[in-house]
């Protein structure tokens, strides 16, 4: 799959380097979390991903917690990988309308931890999931 959306875009091109760049952290992303219960960085700071019921994580939960969360970031890197080719020169409003954009996402996917009781975000009530510690409490 990453060689034919390579190969789609050419190799080497701009549009190539977003791609496998948008593949590789949503890979990363999803086969972490569910693989491992976590993607490099939470196992690096002692955290992991648990499910909230007592069934397994699974790749589907980890699928749909992972689309959401990078929801933001494929936005952004799609629409700079698209508009960055021949066809349309990025300018300062375009670049500056889809940062305000992907803050927009965001702060939608990631509002929640900051009002939420629970203090998860919407891609891990979605997913049915929770992040804890490894290392426990104090």
């Amino acid at each position: 799959m990453l060689a034919a959306l390579i190969g789609w875009s050419g190799v080497g091109s701009a549009t190539g380097r977003w791609i496998t760049g948008l593949v590789v952290i949503v890979v990363v992303d999803w086969v972490g979390v569910a693989r491992f219960g976590a993607t490099p960085g939470k196992a690096l700071v002692g955290l992991r991903v648990a499910p909230v019921a007592a069934d397994a994580l699974g790749w589907s939960r980890a699928a749909i917690r992972t689309a959401v969360k990078q929801l933001p970031t494929v936005f952004y890197l799609v629409a700079l990988g698209l508009l960055a080719g021949e066809v349309l020169v990025l300018t300062r409003v375009v670049n500056m309308a889809l940062t305000i954009a992907m803050l927009g996402l965001w702060i939608y996917v990631f509002g929640s931890v900051l009002s939420d009781v629970d203090g998860r975000g919407r891609h891990d009530r979605l997913a049915g999931t929770m992040v804890q510690s490894v290392r426990g409490v104090g």
